[in-house]
């Protein structure tokens, strides 16, 4: 004889043939509270799974937030950062026609900034971006010197790929400049040590952006480190 389909048994088949040969036997208890506890550890794992994805999604949102000046982003101080129990929290930046202003849906509520008001954002993945001139730019590393990362759309036959640019400043606040070795030179003149290092390790623009596995940095920041050793 055997009893009715449960939902359970999709996940663990139960026996119920034994259940009856065994209904009278101290053999049942024993069965039943081995079921019991294996039905309490799936439904305690899969709680587990589901309050993980809950903490990393909130964790990333507590990253995100609004950088109002360059002495903001030096001392890492965010505002507009939302809280985890918060309905809903976005950031539009207006990218597309280089827009002059960013809105922030806080809460449920939309708030506009202009972006010369605004030093720049951290999005949900912790990532740093910098606004000027209506664009913005990501900030990549702080080491000594400012590095940032733009993508440009160009045009491939009918087709558009996405093609990185590069750029870097002295320091947070100073003017974002096209990184080329004329204007890397130039910006560093006084540093002798340092245009002697990328003569001797850069031909080209396209190479200013290498990575250097050995000293995991870029390779650019690694010489000018060097520069600065007496």
């Amino acid at each position: 004889m055997s009893g009715p389909t449960c939902y359970l048994d999709r996940i663990i088949p139960f026996e119920w043939d034994i259940v009856f040969e065994n209904l009278h036997t101290y053999n049942f208890y024993n069965f039943i509270t081995t079921k019991m506890k294996i039905i309490f550890f799936v439904a305690l794992t899969i709680g587990i799974v589901v309050a993980n994805q809950s903490f990393a999604q909130n964790n990333n949102l507590d990253k995100s937030g609004i950088y109002f000046s360059s002495g903001d982003f030096i001392k890492q101080n965010l505002s507009y950062r939302p809280d985890n129990n918060m309905r809903d929290y976005r950031i539009k930046l207006h990218e597309l026609f280089e827009s002059p202003s960013i809105a922030i849906i806080y809460d449920g509520k939309k708030q506009k900034l202009m972006k010369n008001e605004v030093y720049g954002y951290r999005d949900k993945l912790g990532r740093d971006y910098r606004f000027t001139n209506n664009k913005v730019y990501q900030i990549l590393d702080t080491t000594n010197f400012y590095l940032y990362k733009k993508d440009k759309y160009q045009q491939i036959g009918k087709g558009q790929k996405i093609v990185p640019e590069y750029f870097f400043s002295l320091k947070a606040g100073e003017k974002i400049q096209d990184l080329t070795l004329y204007n890397l030179k130039t910006t560093f003149s006084k540093n002798a040590a340092f245009q002697d290092l990328i003569d001797a390790q850069f031909n080209y623009d396209n190479e200013l952006m290498k990575y250097d596995d050995v000293y995991e940095t870029y390779r650019i920041k690694h010489i000018y480190s060097r520069s600065l050793i007496k």
